[in-house]
């Protein structure tokens, strides 16, 4: 499959359109745009979804970062919860690339300083154990670690989904906090295993 990223495009009015692809940003008609979309579904395979204007206070795109490991229970249990904020008009950026994070409360505490933070940082929390739980039993998956990427809408703050990351998921500036579940985690499959006489 050919990845050329993700595209953003917004309807300005009867008959112009804006499509971001990172940094780039390009006005079509209706008919060029559709001419460019038949020409990308031809070349590979795209997911279409709504996009949810997730944004700064400096206009920047942003996601909240949600990293969970198990723990030496057998438990989802959160090692990182943190924004990542991008300088492409529609999608963040890797920090190697330019883009950097931040500290989850004060970050949401700035950007979103009507809302109650922690009631914010529960819901977040909440919806990525239902959605891990289900994700697991879905497709039948042991997981021991998962990252799952949020936008939060700026016209009423809800967090929503935008993708869930099992391979390899990353662990910048966070190593032992990881490190430290995933032992305990691996000491009780050790257990588990032992029990079952294997």
């Amino acid at each position: 499959m050919l990845h050329l990223g993700v595209h953003l495009i917004e309807k300005l009015n009867t008959d112009k359109y804006k499509m971001a692809l990172k940094e780039k940003v390009t006005f079509y008609n209706e008919l060029e745009l559709n001419r460019y979309v038949h020409n990308l579904i031809k070349k590979g395979e795209y997911i279409i979804q709504k996009y949810i204007e997730s944004r700064t206070k400096e206009n920047q795109p942003f996601d909240i970062r949600v990293h969970l490991v198990k723990d030496g229970k057998g438990k989802w249990s959160f090692a990182k919860i943190y924004p990542r904020i991008g300088f492409n008009y529609g999608t963040i950026t890797i920090t190697r690339k330019g883009g950097y994070v931040g500290n989850i409360t004060g970050f949401l505490q700035r950007n979103f300083p009507d809302v109650e933070t922690n009631i914010l940082i529960n819901r977040i929390k909440d919806l990525s154990i239902k959605l891990i739980v289900q994700f697991e039993r879905l497709y039948e998956e042991n997981l021991s670690e998962a990252g799952l990427d949020f936008a939060i809408d700026n016209k009423d703050a809800s967090p929503y989904l935008i993708e869930i990351n099992v391979n390899k998921p990353g662990i910048i500036y966070y190593e032992f906090e990881v490190a430290r579940n995933l032992i305990q985690y691996s000491k009780y499959l050790a257990l588990q295993n032992k029990k079952s006489g294997y």
